[in-house]
């Protein structure tokens, strides 16, 4: 049975569709408006994209040769221009934060003087409201009766990457075991073994694995005052 007109039509709508689901369970996918840099500044990216418990965010350093008034006044002035958003200001030490916020994202400035120069950090973040917060996934395996407490992406050179704090409901040792296992039977390689600091009187393992171009680093620490609890912290590089 051949395709009429209609199905033609609808083809196009289900692409669109289907790429609507996609970036809206992928933050990495979707995009954030622009913080620009005040002119003459120097910048570069600290996190050109990343998710921080699925919301998105970029981060970015500048350095500029003048006064912290220029700064202030320049962004402020900026912002007025936009719409009817809230600006806050606040000191944080030696830090001043300028915080702007329209239509569902958070703007940032934090500054100081060192010098003659002015240093700082512009940050651009999607909201809790602005966004249904699904709950946090990961290939990593999850011991059984652990929780996963924050998951930060990034993306660099088109490659992911991960961070992952976990919490098991087991010791280090069970902890590290179930892991191993998990991901030695998923292709992956040990590369180096547990490490045990006696100058803090603290034990933990840290575990490092490769499977082809990826690497992950897995840190096991006892939860203080608990033993049997385990905190498990992820560095997933190249995912």
């Amino acid at each position: 049975m051949g395709l009429n007109l209609k199905h033609f039509l609808f083809l196009p709508l289900i692409f669109i569709i289907s790429s609507l689901v996609l970036a809206a369970s992928n933050p990495l996918e979707r995009d954030l408006p622009v913080l620009e840099v005040l002119p003459k500044a120097s910048s570069q990216w600290i996190a050109e994209k990343m998710a921080v418990n699925g919301l998105l965010m970029s981060v970015r350093e500048f350095k500029y040769t003048g006064r912290e008034e220029d700064v202030k006044r320049f962004y402020v002035t900026r912002w007025r221009t936009k719409g009817h958003g809230k600006t806050t200001e606040q000191r944080l030490g030696f830090d001043t934060i300028l915080g702007y916020e329209l239509r569902g994202y958070y703007y940032s400035v934090q500054y100081y003087q060192k010098g003659d120069v002015v240093v700082g950090k512009l940050a651009v973040s999607e909201l809790p409201k602005a966004r249904r917060v699904s709950k946090q996934k990961t290939d990593f395996p999850l011991p059984p009766n652990s929780r996963l407490l924050k998951k930060i992406e990034y993306l660099d050179q088109g490659r992911r990457s991960e961070t992952l704090t976990i919490r098991a409901a087991r010791s280090v040792n069970s902890a590290a075991e179930y892991v191993a296992n998990q991901l030695e039977n998923g292709g992956w390689i040990q590369s180096a073994g547990g490490v045990e600091n006696s100058s803090l009187k603290v034990h933990y393992k840290q575990i490092q694995y490769q499977r082809g171009a990826e690497r992950l680093q897995v840190t096991f620490y006892p939860q203080a005052g608990n033993k049997r609890k385990t905190e498990i912290l992820v560095n997933w590089i190249n995912k």
